[in-house]
């Protein structure tokens, strides 16, 4: 779900496709952890370590 206009999300994901043609690969150091939908409050009460 994006709360934005059309014209704001079709700019993100300009700028998206932008920074991963300069920088392929930043996304996926920017993803600390992923879990699936159904454990989100288990999530956020327990958030990973700081490194």
């Amino acid at each position: 779900m994006v709360n934005s206009n059309r014209d704001h999300f079709q700019h993100a994901i300009e700028h998206m496709t932008e920074i991963h043609r300069k920088w392929p690969g930043i996304f996926d150091e920017m993803v600390t952890r992923r879990i699936p939908i159904n454990e989100f409050k288990a999530a956020l009460n327990n958030p990973p370590p700081r490194i």
